[in-house]
């Protein structure tokens, strides 16, 4: 199992990944969080990957071909798609004029990000010391925005989103001390 990697405790694995999707599926996570994909067996997976595409079945799945989790699933005579900040993705399909909403992404944040387990392709499980995942809304509480980009996954974004994952869970901390008179 692999565990804390210097001073800050980042998982191992934080690679520079290629751009794997051109379309408007590239998605990135500004502060804290995990985007949440469905593993084998129905277990957990997670990952701050945000390459994302649709398969054939018209299912959001990551580059490494995992269903993102909650599922959502796309009209196949889709023409567009649009995540939103706070998590909400809606399309518009041929001969409408309006969006629909399809579904919401929703993060994940671990009491500590740093004992995930890696299982390759930078993405992780959760284990005993990372804790359980704490899953909510994306902007809300210790939960970053999503940004939906065309640029490609980088070990530096990894990085930032795992530093604002450290500095959100200290901020939350540093709220509960009791202070001594």
């Amino acid at each position: 199992m692999e565990g804390i990697h210097g001073i800050i405790g980042l998982p191992s694995g934080l690679t520079p990944s290629q751009p794997t999707n051109t379309s408007n599926l590239e998605l990135a996570i500004s502060g804290g969080g995990f985007f949440q994909l469905q593993g084998p067996s129905g277990s957990r997976l997670y990952t701050r990957n945000g390459s994302f595409s649709i398969n054939s079945q018209g299912v959001v799945v990551s580059s490494s071909g995992y269903e993102l989790y909650p599922l959502i699933s796309m009209p196949l005579n889709r023409q567009s798609v649009s995540v939103g900040a706070d998590g909400e993705v809606s399309v518009t399909v041929e001969n409408s004029s309006g969006t629909m909403r399809v579904g919401n992404i929703q993060l994940a944040t671990f009491v500590s990000p740093g004992d995930l387990e890696e299982v390759g392709g930078n993405v992780y499980r959760a284990t005993n010391t990372s804790g359980s995942a704490e899953t909510g809304t994306p902007g809300t509480g210790r939960f970053g925005n999503i940004i939906q980009t065309s640029s490609s996954d980088t070990k530096t974004s990894d990085v930032e989103g795992l530093v604002g994952d450290i500095v959100a869970q200290r901020e939350e901390w540093s709220s509960t001390i009791v202070q001594k008179p």
